[in-house]
């Protein structure tokens, strides 16, 4: 949202008050430690997205390749979680990479587009934000590096998925084929 920034990190992710900028500093509202599978390591936190109203968040993570949902409070800066976490060890989730650079909420589908690893894009229904569905784990059967990024857009022809990858290439995919 336009008052705040919501970053990701080793061990976790914060947020931080963007209101006072330019003439003020930057002021930490919230800082999360991401533990999803609750062993002795802290995940690295990759993709970071917020939905349009600006109350709900949702990451992915590599070390622990799940993703999960929070709430947030734009008024407090509050920050409350898990609500839901989708891990690899689900049916259809056996094989996620793990996130590596970024994650995309896209408002019109309710949809979280996560880059992936060995060219692959993790796409999770989040309209229900204490119900994430996978929607599909999307593979390039020509590339095997990580996809730096995942974008909804229309070239005037409908909505199509743009992946960017870390080769300075692109796809162009669509959306009605699970993503």
């Amino acid at each position: 949202n336009g008052d705040h920034a919501f970053i990701s990190g080793h061990g976790g992710f914060f947020v931080v008050r963007l209101d006072d900028l330019p003439d003020g500093l930057i002021e930490t509202v919230a800082q999360v430690p991401v533990n999803l599978n609750s062993d002795e390591e802290f995940d690295d936190v990759q993709g970071i997205a917020v939905d349009e109203t600006g109350t709900f968040i949702f990451i992915a993570t590599d070390s622990s390749r799940a993703v999960a949902s929070y709430s947030f409070n734009p008024d407090s800066g509050a920050v409350e979680g898990p609500l839901d976490i989708l891990f690899d060890g689900l049916p259809l989730f056996e094989n996620l990479p793990g996130a590596t650079s970024r994650g995309r909420y896209h408002a019109e589908t309710e949809r979280f587009y996560i880059s992936g690893r060995r060219g692959t894009i993790v796409t999770v229904d989040v309209s229900d934000p204490e119900d994430l569905k996978l929607i599909s784990v999307w593979k390039n059967s020509t590339y095997e590096g990580e996809v730096q990024d995942v974008r909804v857009v229309d070239f005037g022809s409908g909505p199509r998925v743009l992946m960017v990858t870390d080769g300075e290439g692109f796809s162009i995919l669509d959306p009605d084929d699970g993503m």
